[in-house]
């Protein structure tokens, strides 16, 4: 799954039986421990743990929160779906009584099936912009001009066309556009200014036309389309640049089979097809990697060059995990996974306005 993982206590479904175990060594174990029992035979996996990440707090984050992760083989993000839906609706039968339920002042529909849609359909309705059709720079410019209304002499116009790339195009006209239309103020403050900070790693080569596409269709749906998704929605088939472990869509080539659930605007749960290609599943992570340390020798040269601080999202070393791809050289069956926020959960079915009210020690902000 997307997300790092550490389980406290996981069990195993063997025929009729299930087997427990807990990690006693206090160390946190691989994200990928579900897919390895997979690849020694075990067809049905889950996973309740801990997890930590070193980011923000908000009402809707905590450093600390508890998931549940789940693998099946010989099945496929589809089978996820069903599952997901199974899974909420008996949790809100189970403590409501019923599946239409009251959050914050908006009734909450949980009644099968739900919306099922993908990613880049979503933004296209929320801005008019596809962005799958950028096959040249003239069509990103085409595009730009409708979404801006540039008047053919106007100064914008000009600079418009002195654009010599796709990449150039995106970042500076289509994504601002968006943005800058759709967003108040206090929302576009630091956005529009940190992709604009990635223009020069654009122009030196380290993201080709395509992923910078998809990066800034996912950049919108991140800050345009997430808190519209009030009622259950399946978000589908998102880019294989941000789905590293997915398996490649059947029909739609660049895209993966995964899909995120969201309730009253927020991620619940993160699902895929898993990737079971041992070559496909190197070649990702070496792209990963020599992306990863692109960017950071572009940080490392920011920072020596004017002393600003450094991102901390680049600042780490990263390697490839050989016991994961090796495990999946000795055969991984078809398979798909999921894991579902507990914490988030619960906040949906207890009414609760922050993740501070279900965590039984949640982080708190220091005072200023």
């Amino acid at each position: 799954m997307a997300g790092s993982r550490s389980g406290e206590l996981w069990g195993v479904r063997d025929g009729s039986r299930w087997w427990y175990g807990s990690s006693q060594s206090g160390k946190c174990r691989r994200r990928v421990g579900g897919l390895e029992r997979l690849v020694g035979g075990l067809e049905k996996v889950y996973e309740i743990g801990r997890i930590f990440r070193n980011e923000g707090i908000s009402t809707r984050h905590n450093p600390e929160f508890t998931t549940i992760e789940m693998y099946e083989a010989y099945s496929d993000y589809e089978s996820m779906m069903n599952l997901a839906e199974e899974i909420v609706t008996r949790c809100a039968m189970a403590t409501t009584g019923k599946l239409k339920i009251d959050y914050q002042g908006t009734e909450i529909s949980l009644e099968r099936p739900w919306r099922r849609e993908t990613m880049h359909r979503l933004v296209e309705e929320a801005t008019g912009v596809d962005f799958n059709s950028f096959g040249d720079v003239e069509s990103a410019k085409n595009a730009a001009k409708g979404l801006l209304g540039f008047k053919t002499e106007s100064s914008e116009s000009t600079s418009l066309q002195a654009c010599s790339s796709v990449g150039h195009v995106l970042n500076e006209f289509i994504l601002d556009g968006i943005l800058r239309t759709l967003l108040v103020k206090p929302q576009l403050q630091g956005l529009v200014q940190n992709k604009h900070s990635e223009s020069d790693q654009i122009v030196m080569g380290f993201e080709s036309p395509h992923i910078l596409q998809q990066e800034h269709a996912v950049t919108v749906f991140e800050t345009v389309v997430e808190s519209t998704l009030v009622q259950p929605t399946f978000v589908l088939d998102y880019p294989v640049e941000i789905s590293p472990l997915a398996k490649p869509h059947r029909r739609y080539a660049g895209l993966t089979e995964r899909f995120e659930l969201f309730v009253c605007g927020r991620e619940i749960g993160n699902a895929f097809s898993e990737l079971t290609d041992p070559i496909d599943q190197r070649s990702r992570f070496e792209n990963q990697i020599k992306q990863h340390n692109a960017k950071r020798a572009a940080m490392d040269k920011k920072v020596k060059s004017d002393e600003s601080k450094g991102d901390d999202e680049y600042s780490y070393e990263v390697s490839l995990d050989e016991d994961f791809l090796t495990s999946l050289e000795y055969g991984m069956p078809p398979a798909s996974g999921m894991g579902l926020g507990i914490d988030r959960l619960v906040m949906l079915l207890t009414n609760s306005a922050s993740i501070r009210d279900v965590i039984a020690f949640p982080v708190l902000k220091l005072q200023q």
